[in-house]
Parts: C-alpha cells; sequence; structure tokens
C-alpha cells in the first residue's frame, strides 16, 4: 500500500520529539505493510449532520473523506488521521495530534470531530492539488 503525505502531516511530524516520531513511523510502517486492516486502525463517520458533505466535489476545498480513518501508535497518545483513496492502494496522511496534549489544556480535550474537520480541509486542499 502506498502512503503519501499532505504537507500539514509532514510539519506535525517533524515536530514530535524523537521517541514519539520513532512510534509514529511504526504504525505507519504497519499500516503500509498490513493495510487498513492493522491494528490500531479505526473507521471514522462524521456526525449526522455532516454526512451528506461527503458527497461534495474533490474540487471543492472542502471534501470529507468517505474513508477517513485514524490511526494510533501503539499505547502512545499520538493520532494520525488518514483518508483511503478511492482506489484502496493508496493512503494519504492527513493530520496528527495528541491526545495527551489536550487533555492538559482542557480536561474536556478537542472534541474528534473537531480534528476530523481539519482533516476533511486539508483532505480538500491536497485532492485540488492533484487534480
Amino acid at each position: 500500500m502506498d502512503v503519501i503525505a499532505t504537507d500539514e502531516f509532514a510539519a506535525w511530524f517533524e515536530k514530535l520529539p524523537e521517541e514519539s516520531a520513532c512510534a509514529v513511523t511504526k504504525a505507519i510502517e504497519l499500516l503500509e505493510s498490513v493495510g487498513t486492516d492493522a491494528p490500531h486502525v479505526r473507521v471514522l463517520e462524521m456526525p449526522f449532520g455532516m454526512q451528506v458533505r461527503t458527497r461534495a466535489p474533490r474540487t471543492t476545498p472542502f471534501a470529507i473523506p468517505a474513508s477517513l480513518r485514524e490511526l494510533s501508535a501503539e499505547g502512545r497518545a499520538e493520532r494520525v488521521l488518514f483518508a483511503v483513496e478511492d482506489d484502496g492502494a493508496r493512503v494519504v496522511l492527513l493530520y496528527g495530534y495528541d491526545v495527551s496534549r489536550e487533555r492538559a489544556r482542557s480536561p474536556v480535550g478537542v472534541p474528534l470531530v473537531a480534528h476530523m474537520l481539519v482533516a476533511a480541509r486539508v483532505y480538500g486542499i491536497y485532492r485540488k492539488e492533484v487534480a
């Protein structure tokens, strides 16, 4: 499976401490070799009211991928949101975040849907660039 990183993902990854970067790299390598059935991958669904946007044209700057998924590094707080392209042979790494840092700032943390919306925006930009 091919793995493509967006600029937004790369910028987040470059700022990770070495230990975190190694854990995320290991999780991505597992995703690359095993595919989307790899451990620590979960399918994400947008809230009901947002489902209609999944039909947005791929050229819009806000395209919610129907195949949005979350990859977690085993035993770690880092999460990577990614999309599986239509042919199923390519994964686009969209966005990364750290659950523990969010909980340090707020006991509630940032809702997952907020991260999903950022990932959707990044995906829309990515699709526009590759079109």
